[in-house]
């Protein structure tokens, strides 16, 4: 009998992280286009039955950069005790009202994107883009909060 390190649970988070990344990217086409691997591959990576078949780590590393953040990343680190912090970037110190005048801005795109409810591809595509730009904001105010917390008690 095989003993692995991690539990059932662990592996199964690292199925749902590519699940989410491969939902911030639109489809598995989208990625099989820009990886080595095609689209029923990536639904095998996602597939919580599928408990032998996980995703490899350039796959992960490129599905990641599609996405526009490190999910994958961030959940691995995660199960092995970490906390994933960006070299080179630092909290920018805005206020939080900044912050949230900043996520107010990119929703508005985000909802201009969209149209009047009957939208289009491109649309969509621009929207999902703009969404994007408000889950980096969120990121950036949750960096700079923890980064004040962080300073406030020395």
């Amino acid at each position: 009998m095989q003993v692995r390190r991690f539990k059932a649970d662990d592996y199964h988070a690292l199925k749902s992280a590519v699940r989410r990344t491969r939902k911030l990217v639109g489809s598995r086409n989208t990625i099989s286009e820009q990886t080595r691997v095609g689209g029923t591959q990536i639904a095998n990576y996602e597939d919580a039955h599928q408990t032998e078949c996980h995703v490899p780590i350039d796959v992960a590393m490129d599905i990641d950069e599609l996405a526009g953040e490190a999910v994958i990343l961030t959940q691995l680190a995660a199960l092995q005790g970490y906390r994933l912090v960006p070299i080179g970037q630092s909290p920018t110190n805005m206020d939080i009202k900044d912050h949230i005048q900043l996520l107010c801005k990119e929703f508005g795109e985000a909802i201009s994107a969209i149209g009047n409810g009957t939208s289009t591809p491109r649309q969509r595509e621009e929207a999902t883009k703009e969404l994007l730009e408000v889950n980096s904001t969120v990121n950036a105010a949750l960096r700079d909060l923890h980064a004040q917390d962080a300073q406030a008690r020395g």
